[in-house]
């Protein structure tokens, strides 16, 4: 995958994911489990506990148009978010609107976690030290500076310069671990 850039040239809604360990996966292992989804089956699902928009919303924001999510790695020790979580439920269906639940594909690793899954056909890590600007961005659909906190660590985004809120993140620069191409319909509910 062509690393796009989208967090340097375009005003196009992305989602930004802290990331951190998960059921007792180090992260690196996580990534490269999932990658190995997208090449043996075209895709993968990725469990994130709370996302500030649904199904329905993605599906709008995508538009026909590429539609990307940034994991970017925690500030240096300190747990804004990606936190290890020991939640290891495997996931057996998904759904776009919790009334049609569909079983998971069956040629993928499992997928464990609570909350929704976003769906990516293309997953890369990015081994070049690439820097995102958080200042750089606002919540999607709102005025508010982007912030992380512990449980909330996943968030769609669009541009917007922040720099003069008070509630921006402190540790505004963080090097970008993986980028991950969303495959429609982007965001489903799991369980």
């Amino acid at each position: 995958m062509e690393v796009p850039l989208i967090y340097k040239e375009t005003t196009s809604p992305a989602i930004i994911s802290v990331i951190g360990d998960h059921a007792g996966e180090k992260i690196g292992y996580i990534f490269e489990r999932k990658i190995r989804d997208v090449e043996t089956s075209g895709q993968t699902f990725w469990v994130i506990a709370r996302l500030n928009i649904t199904p329905q919303i993605a599906i709008k924001i995508a538009a026909g148009h590429p539609f990307y999510t940034y994991f970017v790695l925690p500030a240096s020790g300190k747990p804004d978010g990606g936190t290890p979580t020991k939640i290891d439920k495997v996931n057996e269906q998904y759904s776009i609107d919790r009334l049609k639940w569909l079983p998971m594909p069956q040629n993928i690793s499992p997928v464990t976690g609570r909350g929704s899954a976003l769906i990516f056909d293309e997953l890369e890590i990015i081994k070049k030290n690439e820097i995102l600007d958080l200042w750089d961005y606002k919540e999607y659909q709102s005025d508010s500076a982007l912030r992380f906190r512990i449980g909330a660590s996943t968030k769609c985004v669009e541009r917007g310069e922040t720099s003069s809120q008070k509630g921006r993140m402190k540790s505004r620069f963080r090097e970008i671990a993986a980028i991950g191409r969303l495959k429609h319909p982007y965001v489903v509910y799991v369980r």
